[in-house]
């Protein structure tokens, strides 16, 4: 087997594990500081006020991760980032207002460091005949990571409202130790043979900060570039759409019949299931896209979308924006299999978005290939958190909103 393609398993294998147990916590988090104010009368609005620390951190970071790369390279950058998700997790055992806030700034600074380094080594380990595949494979395993730790979530937790400290610590220990393979593995993670392309662009990043800044800059007005910044504003906003409410209009739609939490994960595992197919399309048929080129599936992409927002639109009321309600929609009843079908053709349409940006990234900006992942996050955190502090701060409605990401 090619060892490139080696690599890329390998590191694939790594994050799955390290993406399950910070998902996982992640998803626990609620219920965990639910539980803590009561005890504490603490922890008010605490998810919300560090979500919005988080997205601020990682946005402003995505600038001064190529010059860290550069220096330390992509093994050592992953383990730094790394670190900052095993300490998340770890905090949770006795969970502190003043530390999760603290945690959610380094949280952002790893959060960055890991997205921009893994496409940075997904460079390194490809060229333009393998690195779709090798985007695929990558971003399967990422996208399985996510499904199992919904399906663990929804059979364990989703009916509970509280989660008690004897089951927090055997939870947050296993969660703790799957992450800390996770980074041992990291440790092992090897490079590939020296790529001229790649070596340019570490020479050029060692020379200054400064200088990287402005070269990330320079990348960023050229042409190719603007025109793949309108793309990663779309995905920062359907990502905020999906998370911040459908996710959360579908839990609100007491006609659909089922529990809110329930419904919400069902929804995420038909999320994660859509995203895990349509990433494992490409590392399976990757070759398809140089024969029928990306724009064939970047239009499947639209597609799948613009079909997921219309039924969104006709199937869920819109006062299911604002909490509970039995009110009807254009479909009356609404209907409970096509809430969650649209689950699943939201994660098929993002994967073959993500597929093809991450392949554009690595292969046709392979000398700058960190700085490029490094403008793709920034836009697309930044849109992202915006989004979700003004759906929040604001109530849009349901239709508002997805009108807005289906235009």
């Amino acid at each position: 087997m090619d060892s490139k393609l080696i690599n890329i398993l390998f590191m694939s294998l790594a994050f799955l594990t390290i993406f399950f147990a910070f998902q996982t916590t992640a998803s626990l988090q609620k219920k965990i500081l639910r539980t803590e104010h009561q005890k504490q009368h603490s922890f008010e609005n605490s998810a919300f006020t560090s979500l919005g620390i988080y997205y601020f951190v990682f946005a402003g970071t995505c600038w001064f991760v190529p010059p860290l790369v550069a220096v330390v390279g992509p093994r050592w950058s992953l383990v730094i980032g790394t670190i900052t998700y095993l300490l998340f997790i770890v905090h949770f055992y006795h969970p502190f207002e003043w530390l999760l806030y603290s945690l959610n700034i380094t949280l952002g600074v790893g959060s960055a460091i890991i997205y921009i380094t893994q496409g940075n080594y997904i460079a390194r380990n490809s060229d333009n005949s393998t690195v779709t595949r090798n985007s695929g494979i990558f971003l399967s395993f990422q996208q399985a990571s996510y499904m199992i730790s919904a399906i663990l979530f929804y059979f364990k937790y989703a009916n509970m409202d509280m989660i008690e400290d004897v089951d927090r610590y055997i939870i947050m220990s296993v969660l703790t130790f799957i992450c800390l393979i996770g980074l041992v593995m990291l440790f092992f993670l090897r490079l590939p043979e020296s790529n001229q392309a790649i070596d340019k662009e570490e020479h050029n990043s060692c020379s200054a900060v400064f200088l990287t800044i402005r070269d990330n800059i320079m990348l960023l007005l050229e042409r190719d570039m603007i025109l793949l910044v309108v793309l990663f504003v779309y995905t920062g906003l359907v990502q905020a759409f999906y998370n911040g409410v459908y996710g959360p209009a579908m839990a609100f739609t007491q006609s659909l019949e089922m529990q809110p939490d329930e419904l919400s994960f069902t929804g995420y595992i038909l999320k994660g299931c859509g995203g895990f197919l349509g990433s494992l399309f490409f590392a399976i048929l990757g070759d398809m896209t140089i024969r029928w080129g990306r724009d064939v599936f970047m239009y499947l992409a639209g597609v799948f979308h613009l079909v997921t927002f219309i039924i969104i639109y006709l199937n869920i009321p819109n006062e299911s924006s604002f909490g509970e309600n039995q009110a009807t929609s254009v479909i009356d009843p609404p209907n409970y299999y096509l809430a969650i079908l649209c689950s699943f053709f939201y994660g098929l349409g993002a994967a073959f978005y993500t597929v093809h940006i991450y392949s554009m990234l690595a292969g046709a900006f392979v000398s700058e290939s960190t700085a490029g992942f490094g403008i793709y996050k920034f836009f697309q955190v930044n849109i992202g958190g915006l989004t979700s502090v003004r759906i929040n701060s604001n109530n849009l409605s349901l239709n508002i909103v997805s009108w807005l990401c289906a235009g």
